[in-house]
């Protein structure tokens, strides 16, 4: 007797469910899809229970023949692909031709359709194998109900989260996707409360703003740029605007919603330096390419899939999104403070400042007690008035450890005795140090702090990258005999990788087993303090190298020995290495975070202060 049988079709229709419907989420995706692919302007999407209980999807779209309605229950009966070919040009969403029987296997359906608007038929499930359809009037479009999901395949039931998560995940589909499709007007109810609803007017920063809020919206970068293969459109949050998940970063990719971790990566990169640790934009791009370029059919839920040509593409975005933050500036801004908020200082003003302070400059997101504001308000120099501090033509010299090429990058031009130099930072005055950590200056619009340890970091930085990325290496013989001793993984990895070092500006042979010494260094590593300490750093980072972008890869060593570099908190520095420090942090391309994100400078406005004493209101 056989031990193999032809598996009846209720069965596999049920085990279909299981690769294609997880949740309600999966039910609400197959089916807008489809709703999409029929040219639907008009979705609506009623959950009663998060889904659980009831889902109806009702649109506008070109509807279905009283011939195709019942095909469209059953498994591998799809309008979307005819013959092999079609794999190769895929433009609708969905085409496997799987969701609909899997969504009718695992739940109780009516599936109501008309083409014209005048009459129209509707598909009642009996049970498993058999059904009922009988006339109906209705607008032109599909109407779909599902009631109790999961009722016969309980253990599926059992696994769902609680309704609130279920919700969640609906409410973030239909926010991403209204994004990529804003002609198109979503509206979600649950319980019969209205959550979500576009107008479908095409304005993109209107969806942003109802999800986010419109100060978001409004501050938000764009652009919209192509080359020989894509043509990308893209909104993505100023540095101030962040989150701690990456989840609110949304890829659409010819109006298909999907996943793609190597442009996540290449937009949160791209950030570079604005970005504090932990910290990721809010972003929104919608990439069109040729179909040839695309393969949608390796994953059940559609929502990944293969790129070719890529790197062009992250390019291109890494460009753009360079080009836009590189034209921003901004500084903190304490705001909503209350006077009576200043009570407390009272008995340990002094401590109670300097914690305050230290919470202020931890963290670049937002807090209810602080905004960011464009500088453009403060009054700039432009011109050939001579700079705020009383050594321009010096760097900053209160660290011996700075680097050596700070005159080149730094340097001033002369034009008939006058010093020209572009002001980044408001001009201001120069009051005093809080605690051996915040220099503290005023101007007529209100009183700044500027963290020394992040200002000097941000300086330090720039002059590393911009000697790793010159790579115009004066190699010299090294002062000291470095002798670096690897473990044997540590060796494996680094050995391939030895001519990596010249990257950096020096030069190592093999030196007996595992070992390796320091033959020739740039002067700039040469003239540091602890240039052996560098080296090693450096050594480290090629070994724990994840990223094959040496830009990415400079940033990790930059950043890494800036810190280190870098005059700490609580150590003193006089008027004179202050305004130094400014003088030089003004001639840096980003003087307003350091490089993991943070700010260099907070802003308290003479109108807040003011407000604090009771003297405005």
């Amino acid at each position: 007797m056989s031990k193999i049988k032809i598996m009846k079709e209720v069965l596999a229709n049920k085990i279909a469910a299981g690769e294609v419907i997880e949740r309600p989420l999966s039910v609400v995706k197959e089916l807008v899809e489809n709703s999409l692919d029929a040219n639907s302007t008009e979705i609506k999407i009623e959950l009663k229970d998060s889904g659980i209980k009831k889902i109806e999807i009702k649109d506008n779209g070109s509807g279905m023949s009283e011939t195709d309605l019942p095909l469209s229950i059953k498994r591998h009966a799809t309008s979307k692909l005819y013959d092999d070919k079609d794999l190769f040009k895929i433009s609708t969403l969905g085409f496997r031709g799987e969701a609909l029987p899997s969504i009718y296997a695992v739940s109780q359906v009516t599936i109501a359709s008309s083409t014209d608007g005048i009459g129209g038929r509707k598909l009642v499930k009996v049970d498993d194998e058999n059904y009922n359809i009988e006339p109906i009037a209705m607008n032109k479009g599909t109407i779909i109900t599902i009631n109790n999901l999961f009722y016969n395949t309980p253990v599926r039931y059992k696994h769902l989260s609680n309704p609130f998560y279920e919700l969640s995940l609906v409410v973030q589909y239909i926010n991403k996707l209204a994004l990529i499709h804003p002609n198109v007007s979503f509206v979600l109810v649950n319980n019969d409360n209205e959550l979500i609803r576009t107008s479908g007017n095409g304005d993109i920063r209107a969806i942003i703003a109802n999800q986010y809020s419109a100060s978001i919206a409004k501050s938000m970068i764009s652009f919209k740029c192509s080359n020989e293969h894509f043509e990308v459109v893209m909104y993505s949050s100023h540095p101030h605007d962040t989150r701690s998940r990456k989840s609110h970063i949304t890829i659409g990719l010819n109006e298909r919603l999907i996943r793609n971790y190597d442009i996540e990566n290449k937009i949160i990169e791209s950030y570079g330096t604005f970005l504090h640790t932990g910290q990721y934009p809010i972003a929104f791009i919608n990439v069109k390419v040729n179909y040839s370029l695309i393969d949608v059919n390796i994953h059940p839920t559609k929502q990944q899939v293969k790129i070719s040509l890529i790197d062009s593409l992250l390019d291109l975005i890494s460009q753009n999104i360079k080009q836009e933050l590189g034209q921003l500036t901004y500084m903190a801004e304490p705001v909503n403070i209350k006077a009576n908020d200043y009570q407390q200082y009272t008995e340990n003003q002094t401590r109670e400042v300097g914690e305050q302070l230290d919470e202020l400059f931890s963290d670049v997101k937002p807090e209810p007690s602080r905004v960011f504001t464009d500088v453009s308000r403060v009054n700039y120099m432009s011109d050939t008035s001579e700079p705020t501090s009383k050594k321009e033509d010096d760097v900053f010299k209160m660290n011996s450890d700075n680097v050596n090429h700070s005159e080149d990058l730094f340097s001033l031009e002369a034009d008939d005795k006058k010093v020209t130099i572009e002001q980044k930072l408001p001009l201001f005055n120069y009051i005093g140090t809080l605690h051996n950590t915040y220099i503290i200056c005023e101007n007529g619009e209100g009183l700044y702090l500027i963290d020394q340890h992040a200002a000097q970091e941000r300086i330090n930085y720039e002059l590393i990258i911009d000697s790793f990325k010159r790579r115009e290496f004066n190699y010299q013989q090294s002062l000291l005999p470095v002798v670096i001793q690897l473990s044997e993984t540590e060796d494996a990895i680094f050995k391939p990788r030895i001519q990596e070092t010249e990257n950096f500006g020096f030069k190592v042979e093999e030196f007996g087993v595992n070992s390796y010494k320091v033959t020739e260094v740039d002067s700039w590593i040469n003239n540091r303090k602890n240039s052996e300490e560098d080296i090693i750093d450096m050594i480290n980072t090629i070994i724990d190298k994840k990223s094959t972008s040496f830009e990415h890869y400079y940033d990790e060593v930059a950043i890494s020995m800036a810190c280190k570099k870098s005059i700490k908190a609580h150590q003193r520095i006089n008027q004179s290495e202050a305004e130094d420090l400014l003088a030089t942090l003004n001639k840096t391309n980003q003087p307003y975070t350091c490089p993991h994100g943070r700010p260099v400078i907070v802003k308290i406005t003479t109108a807040e202060i003011e407000k604090m004493f009771k003297r405005v209101f």
